[in-house]
């Protein structure tokens, strides 16, 4: 929701994982992904 409010009004947005929250680097690959993922959906419904 928030990410689309942002892409909805063109208003540019970062966005940082940090890191040490998992200790498994799989886990955090995929944590960091979904952030990609979602935004890709978002911009692919805009479109």
């Amino acid at each position: 929701m928030v990410i689309g409010n942002f892409f909805k009004r063109k208003v540019p947005i970062c966005g940082v994982l940090g890191g040490g929250y998992n200790k498994d680097f799989k886990k955090l690959i995929e944590l960091h992904s979904s952030l990609h993922k979602n935004c890709k959906k978002i911009l692919n419904e805009k479109n």
